[in-house]
C-alpha cells in the first residue's frame, strides 16, 4: 500500500514519527469516496495521542501507522502538538468519521461489515447507524474474539471466512490499538472485497450509547480526557498517557524525529 495521490492528499505531517493527514471530516470523507471508486484497498487508521505514545515504544506498531493509506487526527493534543510545529491539523474522530459516513449518500451503494466490540454492540452500533441512514446496506456485524489480545487461528478463520461470504466494501475494526491497525495491516489483503478498512477503537460503544460522549464544550475547549476521567476513573493510566506523557515526549524527543 502506502500512501496514494489521490483528489483530497495533502501534504504529510507528523508528530513523533508518526505521519498524519490532518484533514477535516467533510474531506476525510471525500478521501474515502475516492478510494472506494478505485481498485485498490485501503487502510485508515483514527489517531489519537495514545497511539502515537505507544508508536514511540513499540517500533512495529509506528511501522503499521506509517503504511497506513490515510491516518486521522483523533485527540486535541495533537491537534495542540501540531501547532507548536506549525501544523493545522483538522481533528476527525472515529465516532465524527463514521457518523459522517453514514449521512453520506455515496456510501448507500456500499456493503459494510461491522467488525468488533463486546457482544451485542456492533448489532446496537448497527442500529444507531441506520437510524442515522435508512438507506445503509449493513451486510453483518460480529465481535469477533473472545480476546483480541489472544486471538486463536479458529477465530481467525472464522472472521475473515464470515466477512468474505458477505462481501463488505467497507469494513469497520472496533478494537483497541494496536490490535485494530494489526489486523487490517496483516489481513486487508486477504478480504479481497473490500476496499475500505477503518481502525476506530471504542466508536461502537459511543453509537451504541454504552460510554456516554463528553458534551460539545468539553470537545471544543480539548477537555475530553478530563470528561472521560471524571466517568470512568480507572481510565487514568491511559488518560496519563494520552496527555501528560504525550506532551512530555513531544516537547523532548520530537524535534529530533521526522
Amino acid at each position: 500500500m502506502g500512501y496514494k495521490d489521490l483528489k483530497y492528499r495533502m501534504y504529510m505531517k507528523s508528530i513523533l514519527g508518526v505521519k498524519l493527514d490532518g484533514l477535516d471530516i467533510n474531506d476525510t470523507v471525500g478521501q474515502i469516496q475516492d478510494y472506494l471508486a478505485s481498485n485498490g484497498q485501503y487502510h485508515i487508521a483514527t489517531v489519537n495521542p495514545e497511539f502515537i505514545v505507544d508508536a514511540y515504544y513499540n517500533r512495529e506498531f509506528k511501522d503499521i501507522l506509517n503504511r497506513a493509506d490515510h491516518n486521522t487526527v483523533d485527540g486535541f493534543g495533537i491537534k495542540l502538538a501540531g501547532l507548536f510545529k506549525g501544523y493545522t491539523f483538522k481533528r476527525c474522530t472515529g465516532v465524527d468519521l463514521v457518523s459522517a459516513l453514514a449521512l453520506s449518500s455515496e456510501i448507500e451503494k456500499e456493503r459494510i461489515f461491522l467488525l468488533g466490540g463486546r457482544e451485542g454492540i456492533g448489532y446496537a452500533a448497527s442500529r444507531k447507524l441506520k437510524q442515522l441512514n435508512p438507506n445503509l446496506n449493513i451486510v453483518g456485524y460480529i465481535s469477533g474474539f473472545v480476546d483480541i489480545k489472544e486471538p486463536s487461528l479458529f477465530e481467525y478463520n472464522n472472521v475473515l471466512g464470515q466477512i468474505n461470504q458477505l462481501e463488505p466494501t467497507i469494513l469497520f475494526v472496533a478494537y483497541n490499538a494496536p490490535y485494530a491497525q494489526a489486523f487490517i495491516d496483516e489481513y486487508l489483503s486477504k478480504m479481497p472485497s473490500v476496499k475500505v478498512a477503518i481502525g476506530l477503537g471504542g466508536t461502537f460503544d459511543f453509537l451504541a450509547g454504552t460510554v456516554q460522549r463528553a458534551p460539545k464544550i468539553f470537545r471544543t475547549l480539548g477537555l475530553e480526557w478530563l470528561y472521560r476521567l471524571i466517568l470512568q476513573p480507572s481510565r487514568i493510566k491511559r488518560i496519563y498517557n494520552a496527555v501528560i506523557k504525550f506532551m512530555y515526549l513531544f516537547f523532548k524527543y520530537d524535534k529530533n524525529l521526522s
